[in-house]
């Protein structure tokens, strides 16, 4: 069997803004390495940079400062998550919180996955509606039907006789 091309069995991520529907291309394997090494770069110093300044050692958090990587810039940002997106999204003068909220969830499906990726659009990234979102419906739990669920089979008798099987 002859595989089909990724993008034929690739779920695309199409992000609607303004009544227009925008394809996010992936994220590149370059852009996608440098991203999650600067990320990572980026969570070690932060501890480094909090255990010094706990251990009240101003000296050693200054050096672990330093290994913080540069932070990208807004349009960097922006053209590695949307990619051809981005020049879509400028010629039609989108909102600029549209577009965060759109490079903010590609950059989600690509770190996270697609359920998280909609839960980040749905919510825009808010922790509180992001928690509200994931809670079980209350209802739901009240529910007083089975689910599907079957009875609990009751015990077998327990008079203590039994019948051997002759042979």
């Amino acid at each position: 069997m002859a595989f089909e091309d990724y993008e034929k069995v690739a779920d695309p991520l199409v992000l609607p803004i303004a009544g227009k529907k925008y394809r996010i291309p992936e994220v590149g394997l370059k852009d996608g390495l440098k991203f999650n090494l600067d990320a990572e770069a980026t969570a070690i110093a932060q501890e480094a940079v909090a255990a010094a300044e706990k251990a009240g050692d101003a000296e050693a958090a200054a050096k672990a400062a330093e290994q913080i990587p540069p932070q990208m810039g807004d349009e960097e940002f922006l053209r590695m998550f949307l990619g051809s997106a981005y020049d879509e999204m400028v010629a039609d003068n989108v909102p600029g919180p549209s577009a965060l909220r759109a490079a903010i969830t590609a950059m989600t499906d690509f770190q996270k996955g697609r359920q998280m990726a909609e839960i980040m659009w749905a919510t825009g990234g808010d922790p509180k509606a992001i928690q509200k979102y994931l809670q079980p419906n209350r209802a739901a739990r009240r529910s007083t039907s089975s689910g599907g669920a079957k009875k609990t089979p009751s015990r077998a008798s327990s008079s203590g006789t039994t019948t051997e099987p002759k042979p």
